[in-house]
């Protein structure tokens, strides 16, 4: 059990670890590679689901940021949804040139 204890505190530590821009990496990862519209909430749940420690008020923070970059955008018609743009895209994949 100790073993198993151990495991899930270093997985912790790693998440924890990440520094912003990797967290911002991984919202906007989620949204490219899904190619789907979502909002905040189920944007936190998938990306806890991918190991993800960060909070909701975290989410909204990183989404505002992506924003302003131009790297995600509001879908017109919906209740907060967000979408990865090209340009979103085109920096996920390393195609910012």
């Amino acid at each position: 059990m100790n073993a198993e204890d151990g495991e899930n505190n270093s997985e912790a530590r790693d998440s924890d670890s990440m520094g912003k821009e990797e967290r911002i990496r991984q919202v906007l990862g989620l949204l490219v590679e899904t190619d789907l519209h979502m909002p905040p909430n189920v944007i936190l749940h998938n990306c806890k689901e991918r190991g993800a420690t960060f909070e909701r008020r975290t989410v909204n923070r990183y989404l505002k940021e992506l924003l302003e970059e131009g790297y995600v955008e509001k879908v017109e018609g919906t209740d907060g949804f967000y979408k990865a743009t090209k340009e979103g895209r085109e920096y996920y994949y390393g195609d910012s040139s």
